[in-house]
């Protein structure tokens, strides 16, 4: 697919919703802990196939002596919709490539503001390598299936 000056992006992230967001300060402890997990799907609208959604769960627990503990947990849906000229592989690829990255950076977004005005203070979560996590994700459903 040729992309000329007026031909329309690829792919428009369209909207984000929130369903859950919960955040809570913990007792600092001398057990310092802390656990990063980010789980997603992807899921396609039966009846438009260019419509595309990123269902998203990111739990965070940083429980520390020295700064303030928390627990947070926030689940997110994004939906993207892709140009009609977008062949298959294309919008395969752009999906790992663009979608899924631009969800958790919206959900990065969320978080930050979010916790801005916490008692624990803003909470910049970390980057994550979606090609290295979906290949994990990969080998746990092969694991699964046998």
């Amino acid at each position: 697919m040729k992309i000329s000056p007026k031909t329309t992006a690829v792919v428009q992230p369209k909207d984000v919703v929130v369903w859950s967001f919960s955040a809570e300060s913990l007792p600092q402890s001398q057990e310092v802990r802390n656990s990063h997990k980010v789980d997603f799907e992807h899921l396609i609208n039966p009846e438009n196939n260019l419509i595309h959604q990123i269902p998203m769960e990111v739990k965070i627990e940083s429980v520390s002596e020295i700064e303030p503990s928390f627990k947070l947990s926030i689940s997110t849906s994004a939906f993207f919709e892709f140009n009609p000229d977008c062949e298959a592989d294309a919008i395969a690829h752009m999906i790992v490539a663009n979608c899924i990255p631009m969800t958790y950076s919206a959900i990065r977004g969320l978080v930050l503001s979010l916790t801005a005005a916490m008692a624990f203070g803003p909470v910049t979560i970390p980057s994550v390598n979606f090609v290295e996590l979906m290949k994990q994700k990969a080998r746990r459903q092969a694991k699964k299936s046998v």
